[in-house]
């Protein structure tokens, strides 16, 4: 994230971390490069952008249709049934409206096509695409993690501050752009798939709720801001999974996600407590004299998952933990060091508060809050029937990002599809929205004002501030409301499932109704 006290270089291939090589304000601003860029405009890379969007609908097409070509052996004993299948021309427009938002996104982010001479916070396009490519040592090609070492704060040598996928992927690309702006054209074709595959399947979860997805602002500001949209696809395809009756492959889906962006790890606590009480239930194994499946039958149906995720995550990690253990580390080091961003509560309300005593402050109440929702949920399960394992998911994430002293603007992404699979009023989703948007445009101006015009308490800080605490009030409150909501996915009752939670008299399963703000 950028820092308001520093610029970065004029040239984006040169840029540094504005943690450890921070240009003050007040300092002479770099000389640009203006024949460098001569020329060069978004609308020139637009052709390459449609095309990805293309190939995504049709694969996102025809994994529908293979999907949708293989019963699920398990469907007919678990409590999951697919939601009435939306219209081809419904799932079609929540592609074409998701394609208009990515058009949108790389026209706010290819105003960076140019010399970044403060145009990179005065036009909004900031994005950590190109700022990170000479900082990570992507334009050196240099391979991620396995030389990378954290030396007096600063990541050297290859490492990267994100899990392992997501540093394969800034190399991949990386491989194919000449310089940051190519580098954040190759980024945008390869991300934009991602967000349709999205798209298509929460299209097909939820129907026209789907929309909240595709037609977000949010995608328009972060679709091309980092690389959260594969970890965002990765977690929805798992929920696509849990759907379809297969929680082995829900497991692996959020290990994948996890390698991206850690966040959807967060997911599996709820799986394996959904499949501990639904799926043992379901299972033809011994049963209790209650007619339950056995604790041990359910423990081993909830194995499925956890190790389908750890087999996920040991295979994307091992490699570089053998081959280079330092490199490795230094992520997490990097992470345990860094204090508060400017996105997060923490900087405003306690910005004094020393990093280690922060880190067990932020850890600890996250666990709590975690806690708080597991158990919520356990009181669900013994009155309905079922854990609500997207509603506990949604509410740990929501706690997460209230509560986590790192808050980058593109978190905003990952809680997004939870207001399409849960039945809330579309009303919380416009002003979590909203507030997000104020702040967004606030924190970048201000860093214009701070770095380029040595003001401080301006208008844009203001909005930074509404917006940041109208988030803060919106997450508390979307904790609550996403516990308690129902889901927008369609359910049905089975008779097991209604004895998956041992209780002498257990109440009837809820599957429909509203929910608190639907």
């Amino acid at each position: 994230d950028a820092d308001p006290n520093t610029v970065r270089d004029a040239d984006p291939n040169t840029v540094r971390d504005p943690d450890t090589n921070p240009v003050r304000v007040g300092d002479a601003l770099p000389d640009t490069k203006p024949d460098r860029y001569e020329g060069r405009r978004g609308a020139a890379y637009s052709p390459s952008i449609a095309i990805a969007v293309a190939v995504a609908v049709a694969v996102a097409v025809e994994l529908g249709r293979d999907l949708d070509a293989h019963a699920d052996p398990f469907l007919e004993r678990t409590s999951v049934t697919p939601a009435p299948g939306p219209e081809r021309a419904l799932a079609g427009a929540c592609i074409l409206i998701c394609a208009g938002m990515l058009v949108m996104g790389w026209a706010l982010k290819s105003q960076c096509l140019e010399p970044w001479d403060g145009r990179q916070y005065a036009r909004l396009c900031y994005n950590d695409i190109q700022a990170l490519y000479g900082a990570r040592g992507v334009d050196e090609s240099v391979f991620p993690y396995v030389h990378g070492a954290l030396d007096g704060g600063e990541l050297t040598g290859g490492a990267i501050e994100y899990p392992v996928l997501t540093g394969l992927l800034m190399w991949a690309t990386g491989l194919i752009a000449s310089d940051a702006d190519t580098y954040l054209v190759v980024s945008a074709i390869v991300l934009a798939p991602f967000a349709v595959v999205a798209s298509y399947l929460l299209a097909r979860l939820a129907r026209w709720r789907a929309l909240m997805w595709a037609g977000a602002p949010a995608l328009a500001l972060y679709a091309f801001h980092n690389w959260d949209l594969a970890a965002v696809a990765a977690a929805v395809a798992g929920f696509w999974a849990w759907h379809r009756g297969r929680p082995g492959w829900a497991g692996a889906l959020f290990g994948v996600g996890a390698a991206f962006k850690l966040y959807p790890l967060l997911f599996l606590a709820p799986l394996l407590l959904e499949v501990y009480t639904a799926r043992g239930a379901a299972s033809a194994g011994p049963q209790d004299k209650n007619g339950a499946a056995s604790v041990g039958e359910r423990l081993r149906a909830a194995a499925v998952p956890l190790a389908a995720c750890a087999v996920v995550l040991a295979a994307a990690n091992l490699p570089f933990i053998v081959a280079g253990p330092q490199g490795w580390l230094a992520t997490w080091r990097f992470h345990a060091a860094r204090g508060p961003d400017f996105n997060s509560i923490w900087l405003w309300a306690a910005p004094t508060l020393e990093t280690t005593r922060l880190n067990l402050l932020t850890g600890g109440l996250s666990v709590l809050s975690f806690g708080v929702a597991i158990i919520f949920g356990g009181r669900r399960a013994r009155a309905e029937g079922a854990f609500p394992f997207i509603q506990v998911s949604a509410a740990m994430l929501a706690a997460f990002l209230l509560l986590g002293k790192v808050h980058s603007p593109q978190y905003a992404l990952w809680i997004l599809p939870f207001f399409v699979l849960l039945k809330v009023s579309p009303l919380w989703w416009a002003a979590y929205a909203a507030a997000d948007a104020l702040l967004y445009a606030g924190i970048f101006r201000w860093f214009y004002d701070v770095a380029y015009r040595g003001l401080d308490s301006t208008i844009a800080k203001q909005a930074l501030l509404a917006g940041l605490w109208g988030r803060a009030a919106l997450l508390t409150a979307l904790a609550v409301i996403f516990s308690r909501s129902t889901l927008a996915v369609t359910r049905r009752h089975t008779p097991m499932a209604a004895k998956t939670w041992p209780l002498s008299h257990p109440s009837p399963r809820v599957t429909s109704g509203s929910s608190v703000g639907a």
